[in-house]
């Protein structure tokens, strides 16, 4: 199956297909999944019921497909020491500026902290209060601690500043350090690498937290866009 016909095919899918149609999906699929790997995302597009067609099929041919919706989504962690202040700002203000694109069904978002202090709290008052006055709603996140496994399931695992960068820097299986990295390296415009904690300051600290948090959230969408 000639590439621009399984891309197409891939489209129309969503528009109802016949079973051969998905056959010949999968089969092209799970023996060029290597030379482009755009193809398993195309699966996300489809209403649940032809998904599960597809998945179906694909046992049946190739198990080198990505079955899922969720599997096949671009997945970012954003991590600070608590998981009440920077990384639920940063949570709710990229899911924000993904729902206002449209990709958020191809793009999963949470956050996480190096440490257990807060786990099952909502953010900081003055983080919300922030994020409220700025039209964001953070009140449904609650914090918990990074796991083991964050390290294989994100694609991008991203620090608040430097010291948190290197505690997750040591607990991440080397076969995956590439993807933990510093927030502010997607906004070096900003002129500062770290999103200073927030926690025992005033008002002022929590609004320029948020001032980084959009600039990042901005270059971290780009950076998406170019590399998937």
């Amino acid at each position: 199956m000639p590439l621009c016909l399984a891309i197409l095919v891939g489209l129309q899918l969503r528009d109802g297909a016949t079973t051969g149609a998905l056959e010949d999906y999968a089969v092209f699929a799970g023996q060029h999944l290597d030379e482009y790997p755009f193809i398993g995302k195309i699966t996300i597009m489809l209403p649940d019921e032809l998904a599960k067609i597809l998945m179906e099929r694909t046992r049946h041919g190739t198990n080198r497909i990505v079955n899922t919706r969720e599997e096949s989504m671009v997945k970012v962690l954003f991590v600070c020491m608590g998981n009440i202040c920077r990384s639920p700002t940063a949570h709710g203000v990229f899911r924000e500026l993904v729902r206002s694109e449209g990709l958020e069904d191809l793009i999963g978002i949470d956050s996480a902290g190096t440490h257990a202090y807060h786990v099952g709290n909502p953010p900081d008052e003055r983080s919300q209060a922030t994020a409220r006055s700025r039209g964001f709603d953070l009140s449904d996140l609650r914090a918990r601690q990074v796991r083991p496994e964050d390290f294989s399931e994100y694609d991008y695992v991203l620090a608040m500043d430097e010291d948190n960068y290197a505690i997750l820097a040591g607990q991440c299986p080397p076969e995956h350090h590439h993807r933990v990295r510093m927030f502010l390296d997607f906004a070096p415009e900003q002129g500062v690498r770290e999103v200073p904690d927030p926690y025992y300051g005033g008002a002022k600290g929590f609004e320029y937290v948020f001032d980084l948090v959009d600039a990042a959230s901005q270059g971290l969408l780009e950076d998406i866009r170019r590399r998937f």
